[in-house]
């Protein structure tokens, strides 16, 4: 640094990008970046332009728990417990700056069989503590979780699942990627964080016997064209460590 004439402002840089760092980061902390008003409208608009039979929920319909921890976090939103009509489901608050994400995720979800995890629609939502718009979608609450935090918890505990309950999950699974099949669309994130707990079945001494998971994060998942026609799904999107190494 010190033998460079460029070596403080490399300094100086290297410092700014630490603080934008740290600031992205409390904002992450703060939960999700906020919309304006127009930003939310914009983006309701884009969802009604490819999706005209998704619901839109007015917000004094959906109450969403700020105030409680969490239920997840996704690459574009956080989960959060809410209120809508009177029966509980999952919010997903979506980050302003994911708005394409959400589109491209809301306008697959359209008629897809009964694995994937049931969407209500959308809604905006204000959060009382800095008076923001964020943008929500509202889907099936599953209370515990994904099935990969499932899994450690119940080890935690000494009560890992029997080869018997994960061979049910696997086929449950095969069973599942059958019904996108046919439907034809082709998912390509297939990770334990995207299949979320369901129901859970256990015994008198709480040992789990059955789980039941559905499939969830429809972001990154194509609508193949009819029969007879093709779509290049190679070098495709998806998550490291679970992707086919021919595909990257």
């Amino acid at each position: 640094m010190a033998f460079s004439p460029a070596g403080p402002v490399v300094t100086h840089a290297r410092a700014r990008r630490r603080a934008d760092a740290g600031a992205g980061a409390r904002r992450r902390a703060d939960v999700v970046v906020s919309m304006d008003a127009a930003d939310a409208e914009r983006c309701l608009a884009l969802i009604r332009e490819h999706r005209p039979d998704m619901k839109q929920f007015a917000e004094v319909e959906v109450e969403v728990k700020y105030d409680a921890a969490p239920l997840g976090e996704g690459g574009f939103c956080t989960a959060y417990r809410a209120v809508f009509r009177g029966e509980e489901v999952c919010a997903r608050v979506v980050d302003s700056s994911k708005e394409s994400q959400v589109v491209a995720e809301v306008a697959t979800v359209g008629d897809l069989p009964k694995i994937a995890i049931k969407v209500y629609g959308c809604a905006t939502t204000t959060r009382a503590s800095d008076g923001k718009k964020y943008l929500a979608v509202l889907s099936e609450l599953c209370e515990n979780g994904c099935l990969e935090d499932f899994m450690v918890r119940e080890k935690a505990q000494g009560r890992e699942l029997s080869e018997r309950v994960k061979l049910d999950v696997f086929l449950q699974v095969a069973e599942g990627l059958e019904e996108l099949k046919r439907a034809r669309v082709v998912w390509r994130d297939l990770k334990a964080k995207n299949l979320l707990v369901r129901s859970v079945i256990r015994n008198a001494f709480g040992t789990v016997t059955k789980i039941t998971i559905g499939f969830t994060d429809w972001g990154t998942a194509v609508r193949l064209p009819k029969v007879g026609k093709r779509r290049m799904t190679l070098q495709g999107p998806g998550t490291c460590g679970y992707i086919a190494p021919e595909t990257r």
